[in-house]
């Protein structure tokens, strides 16, 4: 993929940026022109082929399937799911906060997992999807980069990478 021109300015202007912010900071970016009848087009870029590992990141994957299971009518999205179907973990978000029996419909979940950065709704949500299903719509989107590959705060897989 070629870089326009106009791209180097934006480029230069993100990576001073970058420095004076966050100097020690391993920060990738893509800028990419999307037109549905070609291949994009690559605007400016810095370390676009890291591998970085980011939990948030793989909401928007989650939320997306949520969202393609509803359009292709392979979910309802407004059905629940009993909150105790997914273990409690720690970080960000509302549900580690509720006791007693709860359930949230998938849109709800995903309000909280994108809006809170719910850890506990994106387990859930998780656990009731398949991480394999997840990793097989990333494919099929074409994001052959992105994996989802454990809950969030699951320090032991982390640890074992």
């Amino acid at each position: 993929m070629e870089k326009l021109i106009v791209g180097k300015s934006l480029e230069h202007q993100l990576d001073t940026v970058i420095k004076e912010l966050a100097p020690a900071g391993n920060i990738s970016y893509a800028v990419l022109q999307f037109d549905d009848e070609e291949e994009p087009t690559l605007i400016a870029a810095r370390g676009e082929n890291t591998v970085h590992s980011s939990a948030s990141l793989i909401k928007v994957l989650i939320m997306e399937y949520v969202f393609h299971l509803a359009r292709t009518e392979q979910l309802d999205i407004n059905d629940t799911v009993p909150l105790s179907r997914t273990p409690r973990v720690e970080g960000g978000g509302a549900l580690q906060e509720l006791v007693g029996k709860h359930s949230f419909t998938y849109l709800e979940l995903c309000r909280l997992m994108m809006v809170l950065s719910d850890n506990i709704a994106t387990n859930l949500l998780i656990t009731v999807l398949g991480m394999e299903n997840i990793n097989a719509r990333a494919e099929k989107l074409g994001m052959d980069e992105m994996e989802l590959n454990r809950m969030m705060m699951d320090f032991n897989a982390l640890a074992e990478g």
